[in-house]
């Protein structure tokens, strides 16, 4: 369902601000097991682990609802913030991608469902599975691939 949401959402928003196209990327099945392999571990369970599991307090902690959002939302913003920090440093081939407005809106919505699907289940597989999915997905059917291997102009 989460998966279902974030599509509704970010597919007709990615291709009005042309962030997405519709594009399948020319790779083997070996080529794509081995990207969809990378992409499990980064950025799926880097950045789950660092941005929900260490960041957040799991759902069973006795909190205050109100004082876990404000948790939620600090752990988004530093998110979020983190996609253009990475591109300026050691993912330069991101840096148009990572900060485009839109690219960092829908990684806002990325986060916002992650962090949803994360109260909701306390499971880091649930939202690695998430984030796997829809950065997967990107990379071979909606051009993100070729949004990354673009030279990098200094």
């Amino acid at each position: 369902m989460s998966l279902g949401i974030y599509a509704a959402i970010a597919i007709p928003i990615g291709l009005r601000h042309r962030l997405l196209r519709l594009e399948s990327a020319q790779l083997s099945a070996i080529e794509i097991g081995l990207l969809s392999l990378r992409v499990l571990f980064a950025p799926a369970l880097f950045e789950e682990l660092l941005f929900r599991v260490l960041l957040l307090p799991h759902p069973s902690t006795i909190i205050q609802e109100a004082n876990w959002w404000l948790w939620a939302i600090a752990s988004l913003v530093v998110f979020i913030l983190y996609h253009p920090l990475n591109a300026k440093t050691l993912y330069r081939a991101g840096a148009s991608t990572f900060s485009n407005p839109t690219f960092l809106g829908l990684a806002g919505l990325l986060g916002i469902v992650c962090t949803v699907a994360y109260r909701l289940t306390g499971s880091l597989f649930v939202i690695v599975i998430i984030h796997w999915a829809i950065v997967v997905l990107w990379l071979l059917y909606f051009g993100g691939l070729s949004r990354l291997q673009k030279p990098v102009h200094s």
